[in-house]
């Protein structure tokens, strides 16, 4: 094990405890794709499980 190992796992821990606190902060793109994704479930429809397998085409055997 290098030392760059260990500061590489401390790093990754100090940051899950500091997004926890704190929360995360997003960046411009992320921003931008919730933005998407919200205009996307504007027109979406619920449906159930089993619906959702009946529409699927099944494959010839």
């Amino acid at each position: 094990m290098i030392v760059s190992d260990i500061a590489s796992q401390f790093y990754s821990e100090a940051k899950l405890e500091l997004d926890y606190i704190f929360g995360k902060i997003k960046t411009e793109a992320q921003k931008e794709g919730t933005k998407l994704h919200d205009r996307m479930a504007e027109d979406a429809e619920a449906i159930k499980f089993k619906e959702l397998v009946k529409k699927i085409p099944k494959a010839e055997e």
